[in-house]
C-alpha cells in the first residue's frame, strides 16, 4: 500500500478512501484481470476459428485443435498477460480473504472464462473426437493442471531442461485428452494445425484494460 501511495503521489492512507482493505484492492484488481483474460481468450478464439474455417480443415480436426488451443492459452498467457494471470491465480491460491459472492464480483467472470473452455470441449464431444463427460469439470481440470505445472518453471534457473513448465504443460494436456478419448494421430494433426496458426497469430493476444 505504501508503494501504491508513493507511485500515485497520494498519502499513505489515500487508497483506503476507495478500498477499505488491501484484500479489497486486490479483489478489484482481480476483477479487472479476469476481464482482460476473458477478452484475450475471446479475441484469440475468434482468430483461430477463422483460421480453422479453411475448407481443407475437417470438423473433427478443427474441434480438437480448438481444445488444444484452450490449453495453450494458459501457457502463452504467461508471457503476454503475466500480471493478469498472476492476479487470477490468487483467487485459487487463497492469498486474499475477501468473501466470494457467487452472484457478484470476481467469481461470475471467472466462471465465464471456464465456460469458454467448456464450449470447446462440448464441440469436441459432438465431433466424436472426445468421449462424453462432465465438460464443466474438465474445463476446470485443464486450467488447474496447466497452470499448476507451469509453476515448475520457477526452478528453471537450476535446470531449465528438467523444469520446462511450457513443455510439461503441453505434454500433460495431450495426455489428459488421450485419457478422455482423443486419438494420438489426430492430436498430432491438430497440434500441427495449432503450430501453423501460432506462426502468424497469438492464442493469448495482449489486450488493454477495460474501459470505464
Amino acid at each position: 500500500m505504501q508503494r501504491l501511495s508513493d507511485e500515485t503521489g497520494s498519502s499513505a492512507g489515500g487508497p483506503y478512501v476507495y478500498f477499505p482493505t488491501k484484500d479489497a484492492l486486490i479483489a478489484a484488481l482481480q476483477l479487472e484481470a479476469f476481464d482482460i483474460v476473458l477478452r484475450s481468450y475471446r479475441l484469440g478464439r475468434t482468430q483461430l476459428d477463422q483460421f480453422l474455417g479453411d475448407p481443407g480443415v475437417t470438423g473433427p480436426d478443427a474441434a480438437l485443435t480448438a481444445v488444444l488451443a484452450n490449453c495453450a492459452f494458459w501457457v502463452d498467457s504467461e508471457e503476454t498477460l503475466p500480471i493478469d494471470i498472476e492476479l487470477t491465480r490468487r483467487l485459487i491460491g487463497g492469498h486474499t480473504t475477501v468473501e466470494i459472492d457467487p452472484n457478484a464480483g470476481v467469481l461470475p467472470i471467472a466462471l465465464e472464462v471456464v465456460d469458454e473452455g467448456r464450449q470447446r470441449l462440448d464441440a469436441a464431444v459432438e465431433a466424436s473426437v472426445l468421449d462424453a463427460g462432465n465438460n464443466v469439470e474438465r474445463a476446470i481440470m485443464l486450467v488447474a493442471s496447466t497452470t499448476g505445472v507451469l509453476l515448475v518453471s520457477k526452478l528453471g534457473d537450476w535446470d531449465n531442461a528438467l523444469f520446462d513448465g511450457r513443455r510439461m504443460a503441453n505434454e500433460l494436456s495431450a495426455d489428459i485428452l488421450v485419457g478422455w478419448g482423443a486419438d494420438r494421430d489426430r492430436l498430432t494433426t491438430s497440434q500441427a494445425l495449432l503450430d501453423s496458426f501460432r506462426a502468424t497469430n497469438q492464442i493469448a493476444p495482449p489486450v488493454g484494460p477495460p474501459e470505464d
